[in-house]
């Protein structure tokens, strides 16, 4: 649900459950054009967002629980059973580092993990010729991995290194 915030006519709400994130259009970086709405850009920003820590909060979970569904797929796809321990390890550990602020770097190498994690489900799930909706699932993921990555906010990005490494001249010693 999205609320209007009363105090400030810019601002809104997202709530979750009982999280609730502040949609502010300033919070947001304009688009290349230099306009558009930014508070938008944000809306999609956080749905993209809670829809991949819901997803893979939910996977992690059944993988850690080494749930019969989570087994069974592994099984399907040749994989031992103890990888369910480090997937779902690695996804609740990647829902921590997209949703604390303060993990610039963690967050970077998160949307990597998740790539390899979407990617490689992908790829095994052709290669046992699975069915379409058990291929096509992680695409899914996968689309939400992009579009969160894709619009958050400046932020939450890494930072350029402002001191570019000087190349120094090659010298000859003839």
């Amino acid at each position: 649900r999205i609320h209007l915030d009363s105090m400030c006519r810019e601002c809104a709400y997202l709530s979750f459950f009982n999280l609730r994130v502040i949609l502010h259009p300033d919070f947001a970086a304009p688009t290349a054009d230099g306009e558009g709405d930014r508070l938008t850009r944000q809306i999609l920003y956080w749905t993209a967002t809670l829809l991949l820590a819901t997803w893979l909060l939910a996977g992690g979970t059944f993988d850690l629980a080494r749930a019969r569904a989570a087994v069974d797929i592994l099984k399907t796809l040749g994989y031992p059973e103890y990888l369910c321990t480090i997937l779902g390890l690695c996804k609740v550990l990647a829902v921590m580092a997209l949703l604390d602020p303060r993990t610039r770097l963690l967050r970077e190498w998160a949307y990597a993990g998740i790539t390899f994690d979407g990617l490689g489900a992908f790829v095994s799930h052709l290669a046992v010729r699975d069915g379409l909706m058990a291929t096509a699932a992680p695409l899914l993921m996968l689309l939400f991995a992009a579009a969160s990555y894709g619009l958050r906010p400046p932020n939450l990005r890494m930072r350029p290194n402002p001191q570019p490494l000087s190349v120094q001249p090659e010298t000859r010693l003839d």
